[in-house]
């Protein structure tokens, strides 16, 4: 099988298994960090709005539109024949690719359909055409790349560009199913990232995960530390004192086995004690004999 461009000489060889939705996995990672946040050479935004505009009609009367129901093992038929369903898959995708206003006209450009085209669309597309291919049931693909931020990416890697209708369902499968356990956010971004692409699939994942109902409810929430010590300033000595334990020295003649230090914050200055016992009785002894008596109380 060999994804096709817009230039016959220019041919991609692609296979069913470099898909997930025909039995890969999603394990793995390999992105060029394109699919963040942002904008694309056509224009399109994370809104679904691009500068070419739309071809053709939009994603009205659409078949086999996908519900929730599509997503449970149950709705199958046990004795349906895997090559029927596997078909039926690729009809799917294939069908929303083609009426996605986003992708349509990207879509139309490399079947070599651009009569219907303006000079301006068709001089975007072509920049960045090269970055995508159609096998030969049309459907569409996007080709990573090795860049010097990534490059570990597989070359010519292909990635099935995924039209706005099914970003739930492949969000679903990769964060809430038993493939994805509830991972979070980079993980399941990192999963997405191996077999798919369209634009803005970070923030969407960071979205769909924040408002997973499992993960809200079962992990608990950041606990408030509240503003550090480190944040008080001192203008003058002595305004600020800071104190810590020295423990498990060797035991002294006395029977001492911690050093209880003072240190002001603005000089720097340290005063030590030796101390046998660190309880709360002794540790104010120790701070009325070195720092009260000498310097007077800590303003």
């Amino acid at each position: 099988m060999f994804a096709v461009t817009r230039s016959k000489s220019k041919q991609v060889k692609a296979t069913e298994e470099s898909v997930p939705g025909t039995g890969a996995d999603y394990s793995g990672t390999d992105e060029s960090g394109t699919d963040g946040p942002g904008t694309n050479d056509l224009g399109t935004d994370e809104s679904g709005t691009n500068d070419l505009g739309t071809i053709g009609s939009g994603t009205d009367g659409l078949e086999d539109e996908p519900t929730a129901a599509s997503r449970s093992p149950d709705c199958q038929d046990s004795e349906e024949d895997p090559e029927d369903v596997r078909r039926e898959r690729w009809r799917r995708i294939c069908s929303h690719q083609a009426h996605d206003p986003g992708l349509a006209p990207l879509v139309k450009f490399l079947r070599g359909e651009t009569e219907h085209l303006s000079l301006k669309q068709s001089a975007l597309l072509a920049k960045i055409a090269d970055q995508f291919v159609l096998d030969s049931r049309n459907a569409l693909f996007y080709v990573s790349r090795n860049t010097p931020e990534r490059p570990g990416d597989a070359a010519d890697h292909l990635r099935l560009v995924v039209p706005r209708d099914l970003h739930e369902d492949i969000l679903h499968h990769c964060h809430a199913d038993s493939h994805g356990a509830h991972q979070g956010i980079i993980r399941t971004y990192e999963r997405l990232r191996k077999e798919f692409y369209w634009i803005g699939m970070f923030k969407d994942t960071e979205r769909y995960v924040k408002e997973c109902v499992d993960c809200v409810t079962a992990k608990g929430l950041p606990r408030n530390p509240g503003p550090s010590p480190g944040n008080l300033l001192a203008t003058r000595p002595f305004q600020v004192v800071s104190m810590d334990f020295v423990l498990l020295l060797p035991r002294s003649a006395r029977g001492n086995t911690a050093l209880l230090l003072f240190q002001c914050a603005f000089s720097g200055f340290i005063m030590c004690k030796a101390m046998a016992s660190t309880e709360v009785q002794d540790m104010s002894e120790a701070y009325e004999e070195c720092v009260f008596r000498r310097f007077g109380p800590v303003r």
